[in-house]
């Protein structure tokens, strides 16, 4: 006789949560050094100067990140070949490790910061180049403008004047990285190991214009100005971010549900299932102020084609949504009399 008769044990299989894709982590990428990883963690500047020397680009991008006031919990560091191409280096990191999000290389060279951009651009990542380029401040025709001109929306250029020997756009993910996105804007944002520029009228206005983000200062505070993405004036760095956020948590909390229960019926309920993940990640991206609001559109089963339903795929669950914009300028007006 078995002993399920006196004691019955029942041991199930607990299927782990899959992995979620962070927003805080930045990926610095130059060229390959003695360390043979591809990328590679590290969590506080010794580790990376386990690795590298204080003269090394990879080095100085890491110390300006971590040397902001809140840092991020972690940093990758990618290789590329000398030999190889910056958009190939790029897919080697992704096949390597593709849980980065904000991407910074060590070049300030217009062509390079083109290719970056355009290969980014088939991604779902965000890249920062640095500029020290003059046409910048003066001329209509500059890398900022030529990526604007191509509709990019996946990078910004940031102007700085020692942008050929200091990392700023790697203080800047330093700062803001570390938050939740939606909960910080890249505007009025300080970098510690940073000097603020000074510029002309003309020069500012040719920045902005030129959809680049530069770094001045104003009542003794030296701030971010003008960022936003490459493709609009009115597209923002921290909107961008919100939204490839919103994007794969929307994925991720789907896909657990339906990894997670035994079946998700062909019901209504079964459908309610699937819009209540959903409603999760949108109220928290309502708390995290990606948006202000949303509404969905709950089908019901009998509007599901036959096609789909025998496909077993619930097609088109509409929802909208409205971005949390920041506030970058105020205008006050009053009166005093005596």
């Amino acid at each position: 006789m078995g002993l399920d008769s006196i004691v019955k044990v029942t041991i199930s299989r607990d299927i782990p949560g899959i992995t979620r894709v962070g927003f805080g982590t930045p990926l610095f990428l130059a060229d390959i050094s003695a360390v043979t990883d591809v990328v590679k963690e590290y969590a506080n500047m010794d580790e990376v100067s386990a690795d590298y020397a204080a003269t090394d680009p990879q080095y100085k991008m890491a110390q300006i990140a971590f040397s902001q006031e809140i840092a991020p919990e972690k940093i990758k560091i990618g290789q590329k070949l000398a030999a190889t191409a910056w958009d190939q280096a790029i897919q080697d990191c992704l096949d390597a490790d593709d849980d980065w999000y904000a991407l910074a290389c060590d070049t300030s060279t217009a062509s390079d910061i083109q290719t970056i951009a355009a290969k980014i651009e088939t991604t779902e990542k965000f890249y920062v180049g640095r500029s020290a380029d003059s046409n910048c401040l003066n001329n209509a025709s500059n890398i900022g403008a030529t990526l604007r001109s191509l509709g990019y929306s996946r990078c910004a250029v940031m102007y700085h004047s020692t942008a050929a020997t200091a990392y700023p756009e790697c203080g800047l993910f330093g700062v803001c990285l570390p938050y939740d996105p939606g909960s910080i804007t890249w505007e009025f944002k300080s970098i510690t190991g940073i000097a603020a520029d000074s510029f002309t009228s003309a020069e500012r206005t040719n920045l902005i214009n030129s959809g680049i983000v530069f770094y001045e200062s104003h009542a003794g505070t030296s701030h971010t100005s003008n960022s936003c993405v490459s493709e609009s004036a009115t597209f923002w760095i921290d909107q961008r971010r919100g939204i490839d956020w919103l994007k794969q948590r929307l994925q991720e909390n789907v896909f657990d549900l339906l990894v997670r229960s035994d079946k998700v019926p062909q019901t209504d309920e079964g459908i309610l299932s699937v819009i209540s993940s959903m409603r999760e990640i949108l109220d928290l991206a309502e708390t995290n102020n990606v948006i202000s609001e949303y509404d969905i559109t709950v089908p019901k089963i009998g509007d599901i084609a036959e096609a789909d339903r025998a496909a077993r795929y619930l097609n088109d669950i509409p929802f909208t949504a409205t971005l949390a914009g920041a506030w970058h300028s105020v205008k006050i007006e009053g009166v005093v009399s005596v």
